[in-house]
């Protein structure tokens, strides 16, 4: 999954990422033991030795480029990608980020159970600002990130110097964050294609949900929900096999993708900038039933009822998913119409004067009459009278009601 947070500065994006960052790294490679035991001497004499080989070569992999006289630190049990990595070494170091899952199968040829050997590159970034990655000139990382994210059994890359990089099975997740004017610059100079858009989950929010000075300290009770929280991510991690859908899912998830093929107005956005995102609804659906299943779960059979879960989820944030996509476009206006729909989202009413010296440095009073109107027109901005101190008539402009 690709998750990035959108909003100003200081609403608390990167607290959100920090917490989750702090218990994904919580666990070590070296503390946590194979899950699947060996049914003789000699199959757990292998799963011995293919631990402490993965673990050798998480060790290496984390000192990879670093001074060899820095003590080694441990690895990580999910490995985590640097804040800043070019596409050249995002792929060294997915091919070095091996992990391993034991399992028996039954041999029909040796008419017994064997010991089999899954292995994955898995990898997730945690950026408090995707700035630090997407910088100019990574074309090649971006189409990487569009094919990682079908997770694909392989992944090649050769090299002129280093000969060649394969991924097998590789798994990549991605949650960070960004400010509008950042998302505006990526987009006029072409770093984000609609490709990469159309296959992340951008949650917008105007204004923080409350202030307050200082954070508190957890108190007892979320202390002992993060363990709760840290020990089942643990669980998560020794996991294998495929999943099974509960009976009639098939049957409901079809109904519903050509419902929604057949009446786009039943779409929760009804902004164009998001057609690239429905046409991969489907995907997205199942990503987030198995978020929220194996958020609250270790089963390996995901009910009806998440997939429901999950489409009324979706729906709830795609009503403001496209006040984060700030596509490039021939008008003028239509950028500065962008920010004047979020300027009155968290400074609240405000009347023609007062919009006028926000953006006087941006359109002009004819551009700003122009773009009242449209937002009116489209029933984005609403307007109500009031009378001021003198008895005077004053029109406000604010954000229609959803």
């Amino acid at each position: 999954m690709y998750v990035t947070f959108v909003g100003k500065p200081g609403i608390g994006k990167g607290q959100v990422i920090r917490c989750v960052s702090d218990i994904l790294t919580q666990h070590k490679l070296e503390d946590v033991k194979p899950p699947s035991v060996g049914k003789t001497p000699q199959e757990q004499e292998i799963i011995d030795a293919m631990h402490q080989s993965t673990v050798k070569a998480a060790k290496d992999e984390e000192q990879f480029g670093k001074d060899k006289s820095a003590s080694a630190e441990s690895p990580a049990l999910i490995p985590m990608a640097a804040d800043a990595v070019t596409y050249e070494a995002l792929v060294q170091s997915m091919s070095r980020c091996i992990r391993r899952v034991n399992y028996h199968e039954y041999d029909e040829k040796q008419q017994k159970e064997v010991m089999r050997i899954y292995s994955h590159s898995s990898l997730c970034f945690c950026l408090e600002e995707i700035a630090s990655l997407f910088r100019k000139n990574t074309e090649s990382l971006v189409n990487f990130l569009i094919q990682a994210y079908d997770c694909g059994d392989n992944y090649e890359y050769v090299t002129k110097t280093q000969g060649k990089d394969r991924i097998r099975r590789l798994c990549l997740n991605f949650l960070g964050a960004t400010n509008p004017d950042f998302m505006q610059d990526t987009f006029d100079d072409k770093l984000l294609s609609q490709g990469y858009s159309s296959r992340t989950f951008y949650i917008y929010a105007a204004r923080n949900r409350k202030s307050m000075f200082f954070l508190p300290e957890l108190t007892p009770e979320q202390k002992a929900a993060k363990e709760e929280i840290s020990q089942h991510v643990k669980k998560l991690s020794q996991l294998y096999g495929q999943i099974k859908l509960q009976p009639g899912t098939v049957e409901f998830l079809e109904a519903w993708i050509k419902d929604q093929d057949d009446n786009p107005q039943k779409r929760a956005s009804k902004s164009q900038k998001l057609d690239p995102y429905y046409a991969r609804k489907n995907i997205h659906v199942m990503k987030v039933a198995m978020a929220l299943h194996f958020g609250e779960s270790t089963e390996m059979e995901i009910p009806l009822e998440t997939f429901q879960r999950a489409i009324a989820f979706l729906a709830e944030e795609e009503k403001t998913m496209h006040l984060a996509l700030v596509l490039e476009g021939k008008n003028p206006l239509a950028n500065a119409s962008a920010r004047l729909q979020e300027y009155l989202r968290s400074a609240g009413p405000k009347t023609f004067i007062d919009l006028l010296q926000e953006f006087w440095g941006v359109v002009d009073k004819p551009q700003l009459t122009e773009i009242l109107q449209y937002l009116q027109d489209t029933k984005m901005v609403t307007t109500r009278t009031e009378r001021d101190q003198f008895d005077d008539q004053v029109m406000y402009y604010e954000i229609a009601k959803s």
